[in-house]
């Protein structure tokens, strides 16, 4: 159903097809219209019909429209970051100069792997500014603990060598 506006009046425009009627686009442009004084006309006539995809749901997410693609990939064939960076290189600008305002968002095994990294990089640091005070207090001495730290490479450098 549509509701027109034509010299100030609402005109209701209704179409109800069969199912195999409204199977083809090329069906429901030529579905016949009779007028108020008898013509018959087709719906082209009236209207500029286009197909279009229209997702089933509207899915938002932070009040953005968000159409969610998924794949499934075998790990000993792809890599999920492998194929997430070719799409974003060689995808996405194409799909941002037909579409502005396209934006890209990780999800999945992407986004859980990145979650693994911070938490793994926050408790690199942690470790390392409780190393420094367990070794600070018994040296009695702020900067002891940094020519520690500054040696160890070179002492995991001698290990590997011998």
């Amino acid at each position: 159903m549509q509701k027109d506006m034509r010299q100030g009046r609402e005109i209701d425009v209704r179409l109800q097809l069969t199912d195999i009627a409204r199977d083809q686009l090329g069906d429901v442009l030529e579905a016949r219209i009779q007028s108020p004084n008898g013509d018959w006309f087709s719906l082209s006539f009236f209207a500029d019909i286009r197909e279009t995809y229209v997702p089933l749901t509207v899915e938002r997410f932070n009040g953005d429209l968000v159409n969610r693609i998924t794949a499934t990939l075998d790990p000993r064939v792809a890599d999920a970051t492998e194929v997430f960076e070719q799409v974003k290189t060689r995808v996405l600008p194409d799909v941002i100069s037909r579409n502005p305002g396209v934006d890209l968002v990780p999800g999945g095994a992407i986004e859980e792997r990145r979650r693994i990294e911070v938490g793994l990089v926050s408790a690199l640091i942690l470790s390392l500014i409780l190393i420094y005070a367990l070794l600070a207090i018994p040296l009695k001495s702020y900067f002891a603990p940094f020519l520690i730290f500054a040696v160890l490479p070179f002492g995991f450098l001698g290990a590997v060598i011998a």
